[in-house]
């Protein structure tokens, strides 16, 4: 792969809007991002949903994993990605 040390120093987030198994190559954004080039991204940690066909609890799961972050937050209480 083409990761580097900078891979293990990576969190990616991002979301589907779908609720979709995370290996749908048509429908998970996940899917076609590592066909594309975190596939060879060795080492980089990716905040993903978690596959489930329900929506409520899938957006609790993904708010939590990126509150575990610890990440900076605006004044909205929002976190802040740079």
């Amino acid at each position: 792969g083409s990761g580097g040390d900078w891979c293990s120093k990576t969190t990616i987030a991002y979301v589907n809007h779908k609720c979709v198994a995370m290996d749908d190559a048509d429908l998970a954004t996940h899917a076609k991002a590592m066909d594309l080039f975190m596939g060879d991204w060795e080492g980089c940690n990716p905040i993903v949903m978690d596959g489930t066909d329900k929506g409520v609890a899938e957006a609790e799961a993904y708010e939590a994993k990126l509150k575990a972050l610890n990440m900076p937050t605006n004044e909205a209480g929002m976190p802040v990605f740079d």
